[in-house]
């Protein structure tokens, strides 16, 4: 019997939310041509490579939840149309954001001045000390939630690496990278909400 492109869709929306990785991949592998398109919107913008980089994996989530977020029971609104109204809405909010970053002062992770209890750490010296006790602490706690491989790829990804160069790295595709990515952040993301 001949499937129709939704009836395939739909099947493999429900395989997605069932955890089925490989169902994702062909939802990605479908859906390319639109996640790309808004990459390249985004670049476009003024956006340098490696924040486009990043976009794509943050788009890749949106398209994500937009698989978990269909109403499969609804027949008035394709797919397609409803993960397009999904990355539109997140990538006007990303450019948003964006500006907002411009126009503010950039500052790195490690560059970043915490403030506790009204107190800067670099006017006490205990400050320093905790904030560091906290990195620790919450390197520990992203190590312990990721695997060996995803630990090796979040290693690279948080010195700057890009995707390309991180299957260099490891000897994988950046596809595996990517999807890698996508996983620790979906992992993070679980952790620390």
């Amino acid at each position: 019997m001949f499937e129709t492109y939704d009836s395939i869709v739909r099947n493999l929306i429900l395989q997605v939310r069932k955890d089925d990785q490989e169902a994702f991949e062909e939802m990605l592998e479908i859906y390319e041509p639109l996640i790309g398109s808004f990459v390249s919107r985004f670049f476009n913008n003024g956006v340098a490579e490696q924040d486009a980089e990043d976009f794509r994996q943050e788009l890749t989530v949106a398209f994500y939840n937009s698989i978990l977020s269909y109403d499969l029971s609804q027949t008035d609104v394709s797919f397609g149309l409803y993960a397009k109204i999904c990355m539109n809405n997140f990538f006007i909010t990303q450019l948003r954001v964006l500006k907002k970053r411009k126009s503010a002062e950039t500052i790195s992770l490690e560059d970043q001045t915490w403030i506790l209890d009204g107190v800067d750490s670099e006017e006490d010296p205990s400050g320093e000390v905790i904030r560091r006790e906290e990195m620790r602490e919450l390197n520990k706690k992203i190590e312990a939630a990721l695997s060996a491989f995803e630990n090796k790829v979040w290693k690279y990804y948080v010195s700057g690496c890009s995707s390309r160069e991180i299957a260099e790295n490891l000897g994988r595709t950046e596809k595996s990278i990517d999807n890698a990515i996508f996983r620790i952040r979906q992992k993070l993301k679980g952790l620390f909400i």
